[in-house]
């Protein structure tokens, strides 16, 4: 979210750096749901598409939050800058940085795990 407001600054002041860093901590959360669904398997071991519903209501909140930033009426009534397609595909792609982070930290924890229990 920062470093999205810091780039928002640079690039285009104030409100274009609200605006990322809006879009940036809300595709964070959306993201970071699927690495929550269980504190020791990562993503790949537990799939994707395991929990519809889960996959259902992210893909909805993306198509929204994507809506709030494209349709000129709506950004304006939420006080949103306008933002190209490729800062907002930007945004998405450092909004997956927290859950890399995360599933990181399981793989860690795992093999940490595994050398004590050697050891």
């Amino acid at each position: 979210g920062l470093a999205a407001f810091a780039y928002g600054m640079a690039a285009g002041g104030t409100d274009l750096a609200r605006t990322l860093a809006f879009a940036s901590l809300v595709f964070s959360v959306l993201l970071r749901s699927f690495a929550a669904r269980h504190a020791d398997r990562v993503l790949w071991e537990i799939g994707w598409s395991r929990n519809s519903i889960l996959l259902l209501v992210v893909a909805i909140s993306v198509g929204l939050q994507v809506g709030l930033h494209m349709i000129p009426p709506v950004r304006a009534w939420f006080s949103l800058a306008p933002i190209s397609w490729a800062m907002l595909a930007a945004v998405f792609a450092t909004a997956l940085i927290p859950v890399t982070v995360v599933e990181v930290g399981k793989l860690v924890r795992r093999a940490r795990a595994l050398t004590g229990a050697k050891g």
